[in-house]
């Protein structure tokens, strides 16, 4: 998914660049005398991703018009970090995945080896898997700390190819999934 901001649809902002308009009565019109609860900014989300919400936009020219209360952010892991940004909620999205680890599909083969600190030794299995879990520590502290309330684990027991999904953040999801069952 690349990075851009949607305002939540209603009949004044209408979603740009969609592929698949979203009827304007599936979500309530916000307003400074009725905010729009929680749980239904959470389904409005939802309704968006289900109706196929994408844009090939990475970075757009303007902002959006209703500003950060009534927006949504999509962005790859790369495009997040680099932007900067803060936001109440988080939701990652195939939390199950591989790519993770590795930190996305965007990483560049061989770029260790053109690191200041390498030591001019052959790259073994050992040094990649080690690289690895460092940056997904990083990844993870980094987005932790841009948000302020919740993170939302989203994720598929198959990825895209029909393969079972086995990342290094199943754990998490498997515990996340316990602990709102025991709640």
């Amino acid at each position: 998914m690349s990075h851009s901001q949607f305002p939540i649809p209603n009949s004044q902002f209408p979603i740009p660049n969609s592929q698949f308009p979203i009827p304007n009565s599936q979500f309530p019109i916000p307003n400074s005398q009725f905010p729009i609860p929680n749980s239904q900014t959470i389904t409005n989300f939802i309704l968006m991703l289900r109706h196929g919400t994408v844009t090939a936009n990475p970075y757009p020219v303007r902002r959006s018009l209703t500003g950060a209360q009534n927006a949504v952010t999509l962005a790859t892991i790369f495009q997040y970090r680099a932007s900067r940004r803060f936001h109440r909620w988080h939701f990652w999205l195939d939390a199950s995945s591989h790519l993770w680890e590795i930190g996305g599909a965007a990483t560049l083969f061989g770029a260790p080896l053109f690191l200041k600190e390498w030591s001019g030794q052959p790259w073994t299995e050992e040094d990649r898997t080690k690289a690895d879990e460092q940056r997904l520590q990083r990844i993870l502290r980094d987005l932790l700390g841009r948000v302020g309330e919740r993170v939302y684990l989203c994720h598929s027991d198959l990825a895209v190819n029909g393969n079972d999904q086995s990342g290094p953040l199943l754990t998490l999801v498997g515990a996340a999934a316990d602990f709102t069952a025991d709640s």
